[in-house]
C-alpha cells in the first residue's frame, strides 16, 4: 500500500442510504495506476544524448521537490545535485494494455509532475507511442511551469486526451500504449530565458492513470483556433559524426525545410573530423529540438584533395574548390553605416549580426579574377537577439548578390542558415567584371529578434584546384533495433520519422584515399519537419482552483482544435468557463477564435478576457476572421478566460459532501447528495485510492451505479489494517456530472477479540460470539471471527480464547 498521511482513527458515519439494484457503464474506468512505492513501475531508459541521471526512489530534501508527490518515491532527474547539462533522456513506460474503446468513448491520462528547469531551449516533453518507435509528443515544461518564473515551483497534475486509435482493436494484446517523459537540454551553457534564476533542480514524476471516458449524451465540446510560432527551438535533425572516440553533435540538416511543402535537398559540409571504424564512417542522425522530423534520403560525398585545398557547396549542390592560404579579406565592409571588415576576417564568433533586411556590403577591391571568384562565406543562423519582432517574411536565409550596373542588386546564390556554424561557397566569376572592383551585398531574412551571425567573408581569385567525389550511400541504418536502410536509401516519399530524443545510427563505406590527398565530408540530405512548440493547455474550474484537464502543441499555422470537456463543464457554480495558458516563454502566438457546442447547439461567447493586458478581448474572439488576440516575447502571463452562455436552462451540477467511510475492512461509503433544482440523483461512482486525489494505486473502481441510493459496500482489492485510504464519490443528476468529494479513512489496527472491527473488544463482541456459539462452517449464524483456533466450529474452546482477550483489551 502507498502510505500516506493518516487521519486519527476512523471516520464515523450513518448509514444514510441502500446498495444500488443496477450497474451502467463507468463514467470513468481506470485502467493503469502507478505511485511508484512498491517499484520503478518497470520503467526503462532511453538515452538519446548525456545521461540526465534519472533515478527512482525518494529524493531527498532539496534540491527538487522535496519529496514525492504521493507516498515517498518518484521518478526523477539526478536526486541531490542540480541538472547536469547537456542532456537527453528518457524513461519510458513498459507496454501497457488498453480495452477496445468505443468512438462514444475517451481515453486519457494523468500524471502529477515537478518542472524546474532553465528557460528557452531546455524542456521536460510527454510522449505517447504505440509501438515505441514513433512517439507523439502531447505536452510540453518549460521553467517551474508557472505563469511567473519567480513562483516557486511545485507538483503539479496534467492531464490530456489520447487519440482512440491506440485503442481501436478489438484485440486487446494490440491495444498497447507507451508513456515517455524526456528531459532535454542541447546546450552545455545557461541559456535564455523569461525571466527566474538559473533553477535546475530538474524534472520529477508521480502518480500516473490512464482512464478512459464515457462521452455524455449532451456533449460540451469547446475549440479553441491558434497559432504558435516555435521557430526558436524547430531546426530539423542534427547529425553527429563519430570523431574517433565519440558522436560529436556538428550541426543541424535541412534547417528550413519547414512543412511538407518546403522539403528540399541540402548539402552540408561536415564541420567535426569524421573517424572510419571498421571499415565504415559512422554517424547519429538525432532530433534533439521541437519538431518531428521526416527524411527521405541521405548520401555522403568522400571528397579528397590536396591538403591545401577545401572545397565547400553553395545551396544547389555545386562544390567549389579554393585554396584557404590564398583568401583575400575585404578592403571595408559596412553594415548599418559602420566598418566592420575587421569582423568578416576570421571564423571567430565576432561578425557582424544582420536581422531581417539587415544588409553587409563587402569590398574586395580591384582583385584579379581572371582565373575564377568564389565567395567563401560562413554563417552561424538563428543568434536570438533583441529589438522589435518581425514578421516572417520568407525562408532564412543570406542572400549573395552583386551589382547589376545600374545601382541594383542581384540575387546570386544564397546560404541556407544553420544553428551552428557552417560554410558555402559560390561561384561570382559570370557575375564580375575584371579590372572593376569586387562588391558584395549580403542580405539576411530572418524573422522574430533572431540574427544570422555572419562570420566569415573571403575571396578566393585563382584558379579552382582539383579534387575529387565519390557519392556513398550508407552500408548500414538503424532506429530503435529495426533496420531502416531500405528507407534512407532513395526519393521514394518513404521516410524515416524522428520525434524529439530519436536518434537512427549510420555508417557509410570507407572509399580508397589517394596517397598525399585528405579528405572531407559533404552530407546530402532530403527531409522536412514538422514543428512542435510549447502548449495550450486548457483549465476548468473545480470549486476551488483551475485544474488543468487538457492541452495541445499547435503549428505555426492557425488550426482549430477541438476539446471534449463533457466531464467538467457546467462547472459547480453552473457556469461554462474555460481557462487557456499558452506556455511558450518567448516566440509569438495568438488566438483567433473560441467557440463552445452543448448538445451541439453554439453557446454564445460571453466573455473573454486577457490576463496579461488587463483587457476584453471578446471582439477579437468571436470569429475565424484573422483578427487574433496575440503575445510576442515574456513574461509567461499569456493567459485568457473567457465564459459561454449555455443553450437552454442552466443546470447546476450536484454535490455529494459529506463522504464517509467506516466498518473495518469492508467499509461502507456514504455521501450526501445534494442537487440546488432538487433533481433526484440519477447516477454515481465511486472510487478508493491508496493516494489522496486519485493518485497511487486504484483499488476499487466498479461501474456506474444507478439510482437514488447513498451507500455502498466496499467489494475491493483487500484493504490493510493500519492503512490509510481515500474513498471519492462524484454524482449526475440526469443532466451532468458533479465534483468528486473525498474522504480519507482508515482501517482499524487488528485487536484480538475485536469481532466487529469497531477497534475495541467489549459487550458487542460478546453478543456476537454468543450468537455464533455451537455454529459450525456454513451454517447460518456461523462467524468466522468468532472461530478463534479455526478448527471449523464455535466452541466453549474459543469463548476461552476470547474471553481472555476481552480481560486485555476491554
Amino acid at each position: 500500500m502507498k502510505p500516506k498521511t493518516s487521519l486519527t482513527g476512523i471516520i464515523t458515519m450513518l448509514l444514510l442510504g441502500w446498495l444500488f439494484a443496477s450497474l451502467a457503464a463507468a463514467a470513468e474506468t481506470i485502467v493503469y495506476s502507478e505511485g511508484f512505492e512498491a517499484s520503478n513501475g518497470g520503467y526503462t531508459l532511453l538515452t538519446s544524448g548525456p545521461s540526465a541521471n534519472w533515478q527512482w526512489g525518494t529524493p531527498p530534501a532539496a534540491p527538487g521537490p522535496g519529496g514525492a508527490h504521493g507516498g515517498t518515491k518518484c521518478w526523477g532527474t539526478n536526486f541531490g545535485a542540480q541538472m547536469p547539462r547537456p542532456v537527453d533522456e528518457s524513461i519510458v513506460s513498459p507496454p501497457l494494455k488498453l480495452p477496445q474503446v468505443s468512438a462514444d468513448q475517451i481515453i486519457r491520462v494523468r500524471f502529477w509532475a515537478f518542472v524546474s528547469i532553465d528557460g528557452m531551449y531546455d524542456r521536460g516533453q510527454f510522449f505517447v507511442s504505440k509501438d515505441r518507435v514513433s512517439w507523439d509528443s502531447l505536452a510540453q515544461f518549460y521553467n517551474n511551469m508557472e505563469t511567473s518564473p519567480y513562483t516557486t515551483p511545485g507538483w503539479h497534475k496534467y492531464e490530456f486526451t489520447v487519440s482512440n486509435s491506440y485503442a481501436s482493436n478489438a484485440d486487446p494484446n494490440q491495444n498497447i500504449i507507451y508513456l515517455r517523459f524526456r528531459l532535454g537540454t542541447p546546450y552545455s551553457s545557461y541559456n535564455f530565458y523569461c525571466g527566474g534564476g538559473d533553477d535546475r533542480s530538474g524534472l520529477f514524476v508521480d502518480d500516473l492513470a490512464i482512464t478512459y471516458y464515457d462521452i455524455e449524451a449532451t456533449k460540451k465540446i469547446f475549440t479553441l483556433t491558434a497559432w504558435e510560432d516555435p521557430s526558436a527551438w524547430a531546426s530539423c535533425p542534427w547529425i553527429a559524426p563519430w570523431n574517433g572516440s565519440r558522436y560529436e553533435v556538428d550541426n543541424d540538416i535541412y534547417s528550413v525545410a519547414r512543412m511538407p511543402e518546403n522539403e528540399y535537398r541540402d548539402y552540408y559540409r561536415l564541420g567535426v573530423p569524421l573517424a572510419a571504424r571498421d571499415g565504415f564512417y559512422p554517424m547519429e542522425l538525432l532530433e534533439r529540438e521541437s519538431e518531428v522530423s521526416y527524411t527521405d534520403s541521405l548520401v555522403l560525398w568522400e571528397i579528397d584533395h590536396p591538403a591545401d585545398v577545401a572545397v565547400a557547396p553553395d545551396q544547389a549542390g555545386v562544390l567549389h574548390p579554393y585554396r584557404p592560404a590564398a583568401l583575400s579579406a575585404p578592403l571595408t565592409a559596412t553594415a548599418q553605416g559602420k566598418e566592420v571588415a575587421a569582423s568578416l576576417s576570421a571564423a571567430d564568433g565576432k561578425g557582424v549580426a544582420a536581422y531581417n533586411g539587415d544588409t553587409v556590403t563587402v569590398n574586395f577591391g580591384s582583385a584579379n579574377i581572371a582565373s575564377g571568384a568564389t565567395l567563401v562565406l560562413g554563417v552561424t543562423g538563428f543568434v536570438l537577439g533583441d529589438g522589435t519582432v518581425q514578421p516572417y517574411s520568407g525562408t532564412p536565409a543570406v542572400v549573395v548578390e552583386t551589382a547589376d550596373g545600374s545601382g541594383g542588386w542581384v540575387e546570386r546564390g544564397r546560404l541556407l542558415p544553420r544553428y551552428a556554424y557552417s560554410v558555402a561557397a559560390f561561384d561570382l566569376r559570370p557575375y564580375l567584371t575584371q579590372g572593376q572592383p569586387v562588391n558584395v551585398r549580403l542580405r539576411a531574412i530572418s524573422h522574430d529578434i533572431k540574427y544570422h551571425l555572419v562570420d566569415f567573408v573571403a575571396l578566393y581569385a585563382g584558379a579552382a584546384p582539383g579534387f575529387r567525389v565519390s557519392p556513398v550511400a550508407p552500408g548500414k541504418a538503424t532506429f530503435s533495433g529495426r533496420d531502416v536502410l531500405a528507407t534512407l536509401t532513395s526519393d521514394d516519399g518513404n521516410y524515416l520519422r524522428l520525434a524529439p530524443g530519436d536518434k537512427a545510427a549510420l555508417e557509410f563505406p570507407v572509399l580508397p584515399l589517394a596517397a598525399g590527398n585528405v579528405r572531407e565530408f559533404v552530407l546530402v540530405s532530403k527531409g522536412y519537419y514538422v514543428p512542435t512548440s510549447g502548449s495550450y493547455l486548457v483549465y476548468t474550474w473545480d470549486g476551488n482552483s483551475w485544474v488543468q484537464r487538457d492541452g495541445h502543441s499547435y503549428p505555426g499555422s492557425t488550426v482549430s482544435m477541438d476539446f471534449d470537456l463533457s466531464l467538467f463543464l457546467p462547472d459547480p457554480t453552473g457556469q461554462y468557463r474555460v481557462r487557456i495558458w499558452q506556455d511558450f516563454q518567448y516566440e509569438s502566438a495568438g488566438i483567433d477564435a473560441v467557440a463552445m457546442k452543448v448538445g451541439g447547439i453554439a453557446a454564445p461567447l460571453a466573455s473573454a478576457f486577457d490576463n496579461r493586458y488587463n483587457a476584453s478581448v471578446l471582439g477579437k474572439l468571436l470569429a475565424l476572421d484573422g483578427v487574433t488576440d496575440n503575445w510576442s516575447s515574456c513574461p509567461r502571463n499569456r493567459v485568457v478566460d473567457v465564459s459561454f452562455t449555455p443553450p437552454g436552462v442552466a443546470n447546476v451540477p450536484p454535490t455529494v459532501n459529506p463522504v464517509q467511510a467506516s466498518g473495518g475492512t469492508s467499509p461502507t461509503i456514504s455521501w450526501n447528495y445534494r442537487d440546488p433544482e432538487g433533481s433526484p440523483q440519477a447516477r454515481a461512482q465511486v472510487q478508493v485510492w491508496t493516494g489522496t486525489g486519485a493518485t497511487g494505486t486504484i483499488l476499487w473502481n466498479p461501474p456506474e451505479f444507478t439510482g437514488t441510493g447513498q451507500s455502498v459496500a466496499y467489494a475491493g482489492s483487500a484493504l490493510q489494517p493500519g492503512g490509510t485510504y481515500y474513498a471519492r464519490v462524484q454524482a449526475n443528476d440526469g443532466q451532468d456530472w458533479g465534483p468528486w468529494a473525498e474522504a480519507a479513512f482508515t482501517i482499524p489496527l487488528q485487536i484480538c477479540g475485536d469481532l466487529n472491527g469497531d477497534g475495541k473488544t467489549n459487550t458487542s463482541d460478546y453478543l456476537i460470539f454468543q450468537k455464533a456459539l455451537g455454529k459450525r462452517t456454513g451454517q447460518a449464524g456461523y462467524s468466522a471471527a468468532a472461530d478463534m483456533d479455526g478448527d471449523g466450529v464455535v466452541s466453549l474452546k474459543d469463548y476461552s480464547l476470547w474471553y481472555a482477550c476481552y480481560l486485555k483489551f476491554r
